[in-house]
């Protein structure tokens, strides 16, 4: 009887396994914590509606405040830029003059300083059909930018590199609020450049 009691107690200790145990519990532990992980990555992913208005409501601040200052940006480019042309252009026809050891002129083009100038040498020949020889060209600027040089409407450099006479260039985008440029040419030939409101006393420049 003992030892059938025995056999029957080992047979229900043998039926009971730990690591199956073990296995079984935690299956159930991670059953249990899985949905618990989805809901908390679900959760962190995307933009509420309200958050997506509000970014874009910032970002439609931000460029209106930057648009503006871009453009006006640009403007003052450019007008720096046609400015450097001038100044170059004016440059080049000194050189060239004291280089060819003759009259070397920066002209306006048809129309004033606005529709363009050109770099142009005297004819070759005194014959009464001999043309001016073309150096150089520059293309009219845009509307939206104001040369001035009234009532100069070229200036023409001797052999020795000084000017015929002073002249000023008067630049500027007038509506934009660009503080205007002037380019004035002095009597030895040199240049010299400025800006403001007010336009420099002498050679006179023409108000912007």
């Amino acid at each position: 009887m003992v030892q059938g009691q025995f056999h029957s107690g080992f047979r229900r200790h043998v039926l009971f396994d730990p690591a199956s145990s073990v296995a079984k519990n935690g299956a159930e532990r991670r059953s249990r914590t899985a949905p618990v992980e989805q809901r908390g990555h679900d959760g962190a992913c995307g933009f509420t509606l309200i958050e997506l208005m509000i970014t874009l409501a910032v970002a439609a601040i931000l460029a209106m405040v930057a648009v503006p200052s871009f453009r006006h940006l640009l403007v003052s480019m450019h007008l720096s830029e046609i400015n450097s042309a001038l100044a170059g252009d004016l440059q080049y026809a000194r050189t060239e003059a004291v280089s060819r050891q003759a009259d070397v002129s920066v002209a306006a083009s048809a129309g004033g300083w606005q529709a363009g100038w050109k770099v142009v040498l005297p004819p070759a020949s005194t014959a009464p059909a001999a043309a001016p020889i073309l150096l150089r060209r520059h293309p009219a600027v845009p509307a939206q930018y104001v040369i001035d040089a009234a009532p100069a409407t070229s200036v023409i450099y001797r052999p020795q590199g000084n000017p015929q006479s002073g002249a000023c260039f008067t630049l500027s985008a007038p509506g934009t609020g660009i503080t205007p440029i002037f380019l004035q040419v002095l009597a030895g030939g040199m240049l010299q450049q400025t800006s403001g409101s007010d336009s420099p006393p002498s050679p006179g420049c023409p108000s912007p």
